[in-house]
């Protein structure tokens, strides 16, 4: 309010004072959740990465009726391996 003077201009400094500290004490420790959140987040995306590029871009990587997970790391199966070929 323009025109009106403090009651007690010591007590609105320290009051002050004491506010910004808080401020400075709560933005830090903020600030260190949210970069241990971030970092989190960055392990995790890089884990699953190589995982999830597997099997995504990888066309020998299939999963079976019965949910299990069936990798031909050259495109062959076990049957053409396994059985001669006529020629």
């Amino acid at each position: 309010m323009k025109g009106q003077e403090i009651s007690a201009p010591h007590e609105a400094k320290r009051n002050v004072g004491l506010k910004q500290g808080y401020i400075n004490k709560v933005l830090k420790e903020r600030y260190k959740l949210q970069t241990m959140a971030y970092n989190a987040i960055y392990i995790i995306q890089s884990s699953f990465q190589d995982f999830l590029a597997c099997i995504i871009f990888n066309p020998t990587f299939r999963f079976a009726a019965c949910g299990a997970e069936i990798f031909h790391p050259f495109g062959t199966s076990a049957p053409q391996l396994l059985i001669p070929q006529d020629e």
